[in-house]
């Protein structure tokens, strides 16, 4: 019966895509967060807290260039693609694009990891270690992900990533046997990125039939601006997220930078557990909102509301078996870690709010600059705060400022979007 009920519900082709690419998705967050969830506390206890901490510190570090080369093309580009799929010469137009840039971007973000690791000791005397890792940089310019999720073909993406994660993280086991092998960690974490990079490129223009073509610098500005502040709002949701790290690993020592990445790796398979939702339906919620606002909307509510309840109940969960949990992955080694992920865990509900009413609702709405001076703005206040509070109160003091910083952006949004008519007004169409 609740089958015959499922099949019902997807019978329109539409939904069918979505459900395709939930389950894809569903599949390749699988890799993305529970096979990490057996390699870190393998690492953790392998390296010990001190190069586990220094290999997360440079995963950090190493992520604003990620931040960088994406520019926001994952929300925007998608979205260019979903409206246009039915367009080749569009699509390959969007394609050429995104990836000139992307290539642009990261030159200069090589030649800033070469500045840092001529003139900052911190950073020469490991540069092999951050070399090694801006393998994954490369490997996020050349994975279109942006074009299967503008295309609903997630598919490729899941069966790339997974068999790709799966053979590295395999290799890890084998070659990391004790804290000296922290290097060869770095090169063959990174080396998962770089062949999925590599293949995901090849498929798009192989498979996919995409032609890549060289633009006039006009359309390619035109991209590059239509980009820029949904480029400042992940830039500036990583004050308050990556940030914390990079923050302890500068000015504390890297024991504490890894008893917090434990914590913090740990919570991050929960909160982005409900990326595949998000990402199977933002390309569909893009071009439902264009087609029927009033349709738009009331799906818009009901994902808010689902959002909210199930994320309250896995951060009760987390708190209850938080302490249980961190012990049996990582040690008791990292009892340090056990307050900090008990705090990270009330993050999830606003954490998990956030992702629906900024980046499913004020980008679809027409809010992206706002949103960019919202996220800006708190980014910048998290960073003052945990600058102090590192010196005054501690490693203690990180988490607690993440759930300040979350919770204002969340009480913003849902009061903005509410006075806007957006939430709770399922037949307001503005």
């Amino acid at each position: 019966m609740i089958l015959d009920k499922i099949k019902h519900h997807f019978a329109n082709r539409e939904k069918k895509v979505v459900f395709n690419n939930f389950i894809s998705l569903g599949i390749l967050q699988v890799s993305n967060y529970l096979i990490p969830l057996l390699v870190i506390p393998y690492l953790a206890r392998v390296l010990g807290p001190e190069k586990f901490g220094l290999t997360s510190f440079a995963q950090a570090v190493i992520f604003y260039f990620t931040l960088v080369t994406d520019f926001g093309f994952n929300l925007t580009a998608t979205k260019e693609i979903s409206i246009n799929r039915d367009l080749p010469e569009k699509i390959s137009e969007i394609f050429s694009a995104v990836i000139t840039i992307k290539v642009f971007l990261l030159l200069l973000s090589f030649i800033s990891l070469l500045a840092l690791t001529k003139f900052y000791n911190q950073f020469a005397t490991e540069k092999t270690l951050y070399y090694y890792t801006f393998l994954t940089v490369i490997g996020s310019v050349l994975f279109p992900q942006w074009y299967y999720q503008g295309t609903e073909k997630m598919k490729f993406v899941t069966l790339i990533t997974v068999a790709t994660r799966i053979v590295f993280t395999g290799l890890i086991f084998i070659f990391v046997k004790n804290s000296d092998d922290y290097i060869i960690y770095a090169l063959l974490n990174s080396m998962g990125f770089f062949v999925s990079g590599l293949i995901g490129f090849a498929v798009s223009l192989y498979l996919m039939k995409v032609k890549f073509r060289f633009l006039s610098i006009t359309t390619i500005k035109r991209y590059f601006a239509e980009a820029w502040h949904i480029f400042l709002s992940t830039v500036s949701i990583s004050l308050y997220t990556t940030s914390n790290s990079v923050v302890l690993g500068l000015f504390t020592n890297y024991t504490i930078v890894g008893y917090y990445t434990a914590a913090e790796k740990l919570f991050k398979v929960f909160q982005f557990m409900g990326m595949p939702f998000y990402q199977a339906v933002f390309p569909y919620f893009s071009k439902l909102y264009n087609e029927n606002k009033s349709q738009a909307l009331n799906h818009f509510n009901k994902i808010f509301k689902y959002v909210l309840i199930v994320s309250f109940f896995i951060s009760l969960l987390l708190l209850l078996v938080g302490r249980y949990l961190v012990i049996f992955l990582y040690g008791s080694n990292f009892s340090e870690s056990i307050i900090l992920f008990s705090i990270l865990s009330l993050i999830l509900v606003p954490s998990w709010g956030n992702y629906v009413l900024g980046i499913q609702g004020m980008i679809n709405f027409g809010y992206k600059e706002l949103l960019a001076r919202i996220i800006i703005y708190f980014g910048l206040f998290h960073i003052f705060l945990i600058l102090i509070g590192t010196y005054w109160g501690g490693i203690i003091f990180i988490p607690c400022i993440w759930l300040l910083t979350e919770s204002l952006i969340f009480l913003y949004e849902f009061v903005f979007l509410t006075k806007k008519s957006f939430l709770f007004a399922s037949s307001t169409n503005p």
